[in-house]
């Protein structure tokens, strides 16, 4: 479990946490897995998922600071353009 910050223009904008995903990111990957597998498609190798967010969705808008600062691990910093 690991507590999220989503900072826009040095505001925390949302704050989350890993456990809102299905209680730990990899039950929601191995949920997805389920799902596909139970529909009797294939997962291929080199295929992207994702598990799912910490934090709701926020709409970004030009110019903005965005960092995410995962409090056990570091912080990602762009700015969107």
């Amino acid at each position: 479990d690991n507590q999220v910050s989503l900072i826009i223009n040095n505001k925390i904008i949302e704050e989350g946490n890993t456990n809102n995903v299905l209680g730990n990111p990899i039950n929601s990957a191995l949920w997805l897995i389920n799902k596909v597998c139970e529909s009797g498609q294939i997962m291929l190798k080199g295929q992207f998922i994702s598990t799912g967010s910490c934090t709701k969705a926020i709409k970004l808008k030009p110019h903005q600071n965005i960092k995410a600062h995962f409090l056990n691990l570091e912080t990602i910093e762009f700015k969107y353009i």
